[in-house]
């Protein structure tokens, strides 16, 4: 009889402490989230004179898996994860052609250059999909940032509208760490050197030329 009652207490003591660790790992907080924004690191020099032209560029596109704000992680040849504790600040479509308008703005590279939601008129129209953002760890020892941008520049003009532009620029950029912090650096310096050449290709003289040859043929 006295062996049966120890029993009872001993497995009542049992339970107890099985509660009382179950309680403390549901109080146990989440890690903190952590936000980051993309910035490019050096503002471009202004070109003098810019080109005649105006032109517009529309909100950027951000292909799956890359759109959510979460950071993506590239681990094997189709292995890919998701941080949902490591995201940038805003949907990555806006800080991307946030930074792009900024850096053509102050390139000068053309007479004007405005927002998608803008009702100025226009010589041409900048679009683009952003194909790829991730960090790439398939490589321990070498992590990367990658970073694919595909520009289209389109002349509107009547009821046609041309592509005068067509091209995809990647950047893959060491970023020496698992770090978040380290990963964003390496894409902010991804999207500098993407926009620098970019803005090169752009400013052309008959790039403008036959945008605004095709406009008066579509008129």
């Amino acid at each position: 009889m006295r062996l049966s009652k120890r029993r009872v207490v001993l497995s009542a003591s049992t339970g107890l402490f099985a509660l009382l660790a179950g309680c403390t790992a549901l109080n146990r907080p989440y890690p903190a989230k952590r936000c980051f924004a993309l910035e490019t690191p050096q503002r471009p020099e202004r070109v003098n004179p810019p080109a005649s032209a105006t032109m517009r560029v529309r909100q950027f596109r951000v292909s799956p898996p890359y759109h959510q704000p979460q950071f993506v992680y590239r681990l094997g040849e189709a292995e890919f994860k998701r941080d949902y504790y490591v995201e940038f600040i805003a949907p990555p479509s806006e800080l991307v052609t946030d930074q792009a308008i900024a850096w053509l703005c102050d390139s000068g590279a053309f007479r004007t250059t405005c927002a998608g939601s803008s009702a100025a008129d226009h010589d041409l129209v900048l679009e683009a999909v952003v194909t790829s953002l991730y960090g790439d760890y398939t490589d321990a020892t070498a992590p990367q940032a990658v970073l694919s941008i595909h520009f289209f520049l389109l002349a509107e003009g009547g009821t046609r509208t041309n592509v005068v532009f067509d091209r995809t620029y990647s950047e893959h950029v060491s970023v020496g760490g698992e770090e978040p912090d380290k990963l964003v650096r390496g894409w902010s310096q991804g999207l500098q050197r993407i926009l620098t050449t970019l803005e090169a290709d752009l400013r052309g003289a008959s790039l403008v030329s036959v945008a605004r040859a095709q406009n008066e043929r579509n008129r």
